[in-house]
């Protein structure tokens, strides 16, 4: 975003957006409940392509059909309700961030997963992300970690 100068442009808005959806993410993470429970076709789909290639992949971890296309749209809304609750999205704290958990579904055995990554959770001399600890201190600072 530096180059184009826009941060400046997107700070504030999102950072008043994430205080909203905050103070009221009991009723936000209600409503998404909802989609847990009943799928978008597009996350059914999702699942079970994503299953497909574990199977393909040789992975261990095939499920039932029904038992993917369950935990997609809870994965989705743990994701969701980290980011609400303040947590670093790229936190490497205990090897499971958001970015890097996101980034791995449906390109874990792919060859630039590791580089991708790693730009993800940031490096000290760069990137805020890369200090900042599991939980942000602020909606601010959860937003520096993301840009």
């Amino acid at each position: 975003m530096e180059p184009l100068g826009s941060r400046g442009l997107l700070e504030y808005p999102m950072t008043k957006i994430m205080q909203t959806m905050q103070a009221h993410k009991d009723i936000l993470l209600n409503a998404m409940e909802i989609f847990a429970k009943k799928p978008l076709l597009d996350w059914q789909t999702r699942a079970r392509n994503q299953a497909r290639y574990q199977k393909n992949e040789g992975s261990n971890e095939i499920e039932e059909s029904s038992q993917t296309s369950e935990r997609y749209p809870r994965q989705k809304l743990d994701f969701a309700r980290r980011k609400l609750e303040g947590e670093n999205p790229a936190c490497d704290c205990f090897l499971n961030n958001i970015v890097c958990e996101v980034l791995a579904f449906g390109h874990s055995k792919k060859s630039f997963i590791e580089g991708i990554q790693k730009i993800a959770r940031g490096d000290r001399e760069h990137n805020i992300r890369a200090d900042v600890p599991q939980k942000c201190g602020s909606i601010k600072e959860q937003f520096e970690c993301l840009s």
